[in-house]
């Protein structure tokens, strides 16, 4: 008597179990392709920069804050500094945003912290944002950079 030999795993015939089958193996393509680098998913990643009040020659936050008022980038020192990086201006505005966060305590005025968040490769804009640093540090302190 020959007997029938049943498969180990069976995938199952109703539409149901096709389609989770089907669901499955998406999701495993989807995971294989992202770490395999061919994917590469919208990850924010930040960086902060942080200037104390001694560094800025100011001695209140409000006196920061009125220097602060009266900044502007200078747009072609930004623009160079992204060529040197292989990014373009509009790139940069499109994936990256920028927080100024005056720093204070009880005991009073601590400084300023530049926060960076961008989808960007954080390597490459470490300079871009050392130079906005500078440019706003040099703006503050009233020193020309």
């Amino acid at each position: 008597m020959a007997q029938e030999r049943k498969p180990f795993i069976t995938l199952g015939k109703s539409k149901l179990s096709k389609f989770a089958n089907g669901t499955v193996l998406v999701i495993l393509l989807i995971y294989a392709a992202v770490k395999s680098g061919i994917i590469e998913p919208a990850v924010t990643r930040g960086f902060d920069y942080t200037i104390s009040a001694n560094e800025l020659s100011v001695s209140s936050a409000q006196e920061l804050q009125e220097k602060l008022g009266s900044f502007s980038l200078n747009e072609a020192q930004l623009s160079s500094e992204l060529a040197k990086a292989g990014i373009d201006l509009h790139q940069f505005q499109e994936n990256t945003s920028m927080e100024l966060v005056i720093s204070t305590t009880q005991n009073g005025f601590e400084g300023l912290i530049i926060e960076f968040q961008s989808t960007l490769d954080p390597n490459k804009l470490k300079s871009v944002y050392a130079d906005i640093a500078d440019q706003i540090q040099s703006h503050v302190s009233n020193k020309k950079g």
